[in-house]
């Protein structure tokens, strides 16, 4: 569901610490992350987010991936990838290749910040792993539910990404460009 304020983040037990206002901060509780940096909020996020582990994900690629989309880094990003990995944006066709990924995540994602939750591993076997991944991700205009399906190499390299927003369509539709 998107959430269009930042009143469920959850600061309530750091009121006491010399934190900035707290309107102006974004992502979850500070315990779940090493870092925090405060949101510009008149043009867009600027984020320093560092994701320390996800739980139920073994995936150092995984953990990095996001790192580096929180990071602004879309060129490390998609280097994670192999060289013909797919991509599965919402609202757009798949992408395919390195080069289209990282093409496509500069301008689609700069000023997100992804916060996976939790994950679980679907499948192992000796050609791919996949993960399912939820989590949020957020916008100086909404926050939204996110599921990621990512495939990935017996050499951690991911081979797909598959990204679903979990939201009602009519929500959706009124963040659709």
């Amino acid at each position: 569901m998107v959430d269009r304020n930042n009143d469920d983040l959850c600061f309530d037990k750091y009121d006491d610490l010399d934190l900035p206002d707290r309107s102006k901060l974004i992502g979850y509780s500070i315990d779940k992350y090493i870092s925090l940096t405060i949101v510009n909020t008149t043009s867009y996020i600027e984020t320093e987010l560092l994701i320390e582990n996800i739980a139920g994900v073994a995936s150092p690629s995984i953990v990095a991936y996001f790192n580096s989309l929180n990071s602004g880094n879309f060129a490390a990003a998609a280097a994670l990838f192999t060289d013909n990995a797919c991509l599965h944006p919402p609202f757009d066709l798949p992408l395919s290749g390195r080069d289209a990924i990282a093409t496509y995540l500069e301008r689609e994602a700069r000023g997100m910040i992804f916060c996976p939750e939790s994950g679980a591993m679907l499948i192992k076997d000796n050609d791919i792993s996949q993960y399912h991944i939820q989590g949020r991700v957020k916008t100086n205009h909404f926050t939204i539910n996110v599921s990621w399906l990512m495939q990935l190499t017996p050499a951690d390299r991911i081979c797909l990404v598959e990204v679903k927003l979990l939201a009602p369509l009519s929500e959706l539709l009124k963040i659709k460009r």
